[in-house]
């Protein structure tokens, strides 16, 4: 819903993702300040954590293109809680995690919101 009121302000979409990054900067800042988190990383290490966050950019553009262009927000918030049921799916099938009682649930009701969505808007 900010994301819809900031589109409906006419605010640029770099500027709203730049106040995103500050805002989430600034609170985990404090966290990381807080409990005295030294970062050891290798380079290739800083690589991974560099792509991630390019692929992040982009997807945190994308869903705001998405709020901005689509008739109904919840479209894009279901769209993008599919990312979790992905990302549980994969860890299942990749690094042989197991899936608790609670994450089947949560898949479950993910998969059940998308069929609803789906069939309330055709």
């Amino acid at each position: 819903l900010l994301s819809k009121y900031l589109i409906l302000a006419n605010i640029p979409l770099l500027t709203r993702l730049f106040y995103g990054f500050l805002s989430v900067t600034f609170v985990e800042s404090f966290f990381f300040l807080k409990k005295g988190t030294k970062f050891g990383l290798k380079l290739a290490d800083w690589i991974l954590v560099f792509v991630a966050g390019v692929f992040t950019l982009f997807f945190d553009i994308f869903t705001q293109l998405g709020f901005q262009y689509a008739p109904n927000p919840g479209f894009v918030s279901a769209i993008t809680s599919t990312s979790v049921l992905i990302t549980t799916i994969f860890a299942a099938l990749l690094y042989k995690d197991k899936i608790e009682r609670r994450g089947l649930i949560g898949v479950f009701g993910i998969v059940v919101g998308l069929i609803l969505l789906i069939r309330a808007s055709a």
